[in-house]
């Protein structure tokens, strides 16, 4: 990125003062549609083998005597110790989710997971997130969103898009982030040095994505559609990019249309 720096991220122990909390955004509980799924899939994984098991068991015993039976009974109770082994590790995934949130402070961020992360916003350079809406026999699925913190010294965070209000947690980012990422890409726009929005390099010469340099000359217009950053090129053909490759979509739309209008 256009701008380096030692990390501060800390941890309990030696955290840094944040500042006030101005919100916090817990992971969603589970409704009763997605308790019941978990129950019926803990019976599915555990009980059902453990039944057929003893099913075979006893139709062993009767009909072929009690070598038969322990020979044809053991596979089955065999994967339902696989059962109920796989379901306490998904049940230990879902508790330690559970205990997931993020806090927004005055001076930075904390994200709560087994440990406490305390992020200043000067170490913060950079916001990646998109929105996809998935099908499934003409059939619209519920919205799938990503998002990504990235820091100064490389680090990529990605954030559970499952926590309340999610939305209003990434217009608090931008609204911290945004304001001194956008000055510093400013200055180096000006400057002739190449901007770096994740995957995108800006220069005033044109843009560039994975080594392919696209002259200002040869575009005739950039938009969003469907997740992509498209690029129309003048021979009418087209670049795709995923937005989700791009940090501070925003500031790099701002700059683009900026240089434009000059």
């Amino acid at each position: 990125m256009y701008a380096t720096g030692k990390s501060q991220i800390a941890n309990n122990e030696a955290s840094p003062d944040l500042g006030k909390p101005i919100s916090i955004h817990r992971r969603r509980k589970l409704d009763w549609r997605h308790f019941g799924v978990v129950v019926l899939m803990g019976s599915f994984t555990t009980l059902a083998p453990l039944a057929y098991g003893l099913y075979r068991y006893y139709v062993g015993y009767t009909h072929h005597g009690l070598v038969a039976s322990q020979a044809w009974s053991r596979p089955w109770y065999s994967v339902s110790l696989l059962g109920t082994f796989a379901f306490g590790v998904f049940t230990l995934y879902l508790f330690n989710r559970s205990r997931y949130y993020i806090t927004i402070r005055n001076n930075g961020v904390h994200i709560h997971t087994n440990t406490t992360m305390s992020i200043p916003w000067s170490v913060i350079c950079g916001l990646s997130h998109n929105t996809v809406q998935p099908n499934f026999l003409e059939l619209n699925l519920q919205p799938i969103s990503r998002a990504y913190l990235f820091l100064e010294n490389g680090t990529r965070l990605q954030l559970d898009h499952k926590v309340e209000n999610f939305d209003i947690l990434l217009s608090l980012l931008k609204r911290a982030i945004y304001p001194q990422q956008s000055k510093k890409i400013q200055e180096y726009f000006i400057s002739g040095k190449w901007v770096e929005f994740g995957a995108v390099e800006v220069h005033l010469s044109g843009i560039k994505y994975q080594s392919r340099l696209l002259p200002w000359r040869q575009i005739r217009r950039i938009r969003i559609n469907s997740g992509f950053l498209m690029v129309e090129l003048a021979n009418l053909t087209h670049l795709r990019i995923p937005v989700i490759k791009i940090v501070n979509l925003e500031l790099l739309l701002q700059l683009i249309h900026t240089d434009s209008d000059q």
